[in-house]
């Protein structure tokens, strides 16, 4: 049986209703699109006020040593964080396996997916930065929650963003950073859901999310995908596809494609009306890994092991690579790219 997928959408307060879009019997290879209900969110959370800092760090921040990737050269460098000895490290690994720079930092940190852009995240009323890496300069914003995996828009504007609503569950938020507000999209709640891992894709044209069950038994979960624009615009959204199987967040191709894994292959799906269909699939090796992410070039695939690695997808030469091996877990970041 599928799923009723509800959806909070509103960025000014409204209360429009969308009319349900109809599904299609799945096929083996197809995800399809779940009728969907808008209701309205009751509040509307501001920000403080921005502050625009040097890349300094004691210019922004007394208590925070914030990561400096000014002497790097030019090109594209894997970020992702592990443990050493009871300390947190952001580790900056280049493509050719060297580590190129090491900062002890235990915060939440995200990037962009054209690698341009550096978020470190804190929490509740604990100042958050956003670095532009083109200039070396931060911003300092309060986001008045604690938040993860945050996801930019195109033109930047905009950056999807997990937050807790409560102490287990998380929704998908959207920082307007002209206007400075944060405004919840989502109502995984309302199904004893849990949401995380936005996802925009490279052209703007979709925003992808992963949605968990936190009731026992089983229940569907995976990637949803939803149209944008209806953020941009204020309006409602019309429909949404998903959940589509996966055992990690969904990542975005160059050429637009929807990228996850699930049971240790790494599933490629086309974007499609209204179904989104799987095109093909890596068999990577590895039974099961939970997160990957896809290199601004278009040229790479990371994701972590089941021991502790680090492991290099290429499309150019259709190898699997490892490429770190941590004596503690590896989450990764994503992808930096100094020019």
């Amino acid at each position: 049986m599928k799923p009723k997928i509800f959806i909070i959408l509103i960025l000014i307060l409204i209360s429009v209703a969308c009319e349900p879009v109809t599904s299609e019997a799945p096929s083996q290879k197809t995800a399809t699109v779940a009728p969907l209900t808008l209701t309205p969110v009751s509040t509307k959370t501001r920000l403080s006020s921005t502050v625009l800092a040097t890349a300094t760090p004691t210019d922004i921040s007394n208590k925070l040593s914030l990561p400096d990737f000014s002497d790097l050269g030019s090109g594209q460098y894997i970020l992702f964080k592990t443990y050493e000895n009871g300390i947190d490290y952001l580790i900056v690994l280049s493509p050719d396996k060297r580590i190129q720079r090491k900062f002890e930092l235990d915060k939440e940190v995200g990037v962009s997916n054209d690698g341009k852009q550096l978020m470190i995240i804190q929490s509740g009323t604990e100042p958050s930065y956003i670095l532009d890496v083109t200039t070396g300069k931060w911003e300092e914003i309060n986001l008045g929650r604690t938040c993860f995996n945050p996801s930019w828009s195109l033109d930047k504007r905009l950056i999807a963003i997990a937050c807790f609503v409560n102490s287990y569950s998380l929704e998908i938020f959207i920082l307007d950073t002209s206007s400075n507000s944060l405004v919840q999209i989502t109502n995984c709640l309302e199904k004893e859901n849990s949401c995380i891992y936005p996802a925009w894709s490279f052209d703007g044209q979709y925003l992808a999310y992963y949605r968990s069950d936190e009731r026992s038994g089983e229940h569907p979960k995976g990637i949803c995908v939803m149209d944008p624009i209806s953020v941009e615009s204020d309006t409602c959204v019309s429909g949404e596809i998903g959940p589509i199987n996966s055992d990690t967040n969904g990542v975005w191709s160059l050429d637009g494609n929807l990228i996850l894994a699930h049971d240790g292959e790494i599933r490629f799906y086309k974007p499609g009306e209204p179904e989104f269909q799987e095109i093909k699939s890596l068999d990577s090796g590895i039974d099961y890994f939970h997160s990957l992410q896809y290199s601004p070039n278009g040229e790479y695939l990371i994701f972590p092991g089941v021991g502790n690695q680090l492991y290099l997808y290429s499309f150019l030469t259709g190898m699997f690579e490892e490429m770190f091996d941590s004596h503690e877990s590896i989450r990764i970041v994503g992808w930096v790219v100094i020019e």
